[in-house]
């Protein structure tokens, strides 16, 4: 059970041996964590072990790999998306297999060094003419931070030994956007029409997959021509995107279900649409010719369209749901205006030398 004391939030549990627990948590969030993970460890007969490490007799400065994975289970589970989880899991299994012996307090910014070039060095050990990319890397680093960061939250660490650690220069990729022409043809060439309708939406609303999988009907303001994006987004912020006449006409082609609110539903579950058809997905872009496009284009396109319109930076980051206003940045050459300036000017210094 969870309680309120003069002390504060309270978590009180009896184990099997009918000794009790009773540990002091700074919210209902962990409260409701640490609960779940004494009532897993009596199923699965690991309870005294949970006993002794919240009973203060286990060491008090863990290995790290001891402490990934009470950050996993306090920390990342009951707060993240378990997508970032996921994510979060598979940095932790580089970082135990290269530092899980180090107890927390014996880690320095001199093995952060360390563990770069160990990460770097192990597929070249396989296969000497490639390397692993400073993006992997640097998703190992932040998870790594996140890991000290919850460690002085639980006061275990006084701070973070990777505060202001830089990570490792990223190659920049080249951000490919689909046509005008390009999006069109594509919904033209998708048969299945629930798919065919979240092709459209995407490519109007710059809506992430997962975003426009949610939606429900009364999130959908057509009169308004409005459509509420909810706090389960990616940034956990609710924000709101204006609809589009193709938009519009798109969202009343598609068919209600009475005891369903969402708006995609799939065709044979009759239930919301959890993931993308990936079949009816490959063979529309194989029939309009676009088999390299990736369902996350659709988002660039429509977050590009906005910028060429002349739509100011600060109000695309609030539509596209950007955290970071140097995420919008990347859209920023899209914007024609400047460029053509540049190009008269240009111009009209050669007109004068000449």
């Amino acid at each position: 059970m969870i309680y309120e004391s003069q002390r504060g939030l309270t978590v009180s549990k009896y184990w099997p041996d009918k000794t009790r627990i009773r540990k002091q948590v700074p919210n209902r969030t962990s409260a409701k964590a640490l609960l779940t993970r004494i009532e897993a460890s009596i199923l699965d007969g690991t309870w005294r072990d949970l006993r002794a490490e919240l009973s203060g007799a286990v060491q008090a400065d863990p290995t790290i790999a001891q402490f990934s994975e009470r950050f996993l289970a306090d920390y990342a589970k009951p707060r993240l998306r378990a997508s970032t989880v996921a994510r979060y899991a598979l940095s932790i299994k580089n970082i135990v297999r290269h530092l899980g012996n180090l107890r927390l307090g014996e880690f320095t910014r001199r093995e952060a060094h360390e563990f770069v070039e160990h990460r770097k060095a192990e597929l070249s050990q396989k296969h000497p003419d490639q390397q692993i990319a400073n993006a992997t890397v640097n998703r190992d680093l932040a998870c790594l931070k996140k890991v000290f960061n919850y460690a002085v939250e639980v006061e275990i660490l006084e701070g973070n030994p990777l505060s202001r650690f830089k990570l490792l220069r990223e190659q920049q990729v080249e951000m490919h956007v689909p046509t005008t022409e390009q999006v069109v043809r594509l919904a033209e060439s998708i048969e299945d029409p629930t798919l065919r309708s979240v092709v459209v939406l995407l490519s109007e609303t710059g809506l992430r997959r997962a975003e426009v999988l949610r939606l429900a009907w009364p999130h959908v303001d057509l009169q308004n021509r409005m459509l509420t994006v909810t706090g389960q987004t990616k940034s956990y912020k609710v924000r709101y995107v204006p609809l589009s006449l193709r938009a519009i006409e798109c969202l009343r082609g598609i068919v209600r279900h009475i005891n369903n609110p969402a708006v995609f539903i799939g065709l044979r579950t009759q239930h919301e649409m959890k993931r993308i058809p990936e079949r009816q997905w490959r063979k529309g872009r194989a029939l309009a010719g676009l088999d390299e496009q990736t369902i996350h284009g659709l988002r660039h396109y429509r977050i590009s369209e906005w910028v060429r319109a002349g739509i100011d930076l600060r109000t695309v980051q609030q539509l596209a749901g950007h955290a970071d206003i140097k995420t919008t940045m990347r859209y920023a050459h899209f914007a024609a205006s400047s460029y053509d300036r540049v190009r008269q000017l240009m111009d009209e210094a050669a007109a004068v030398s000449a």
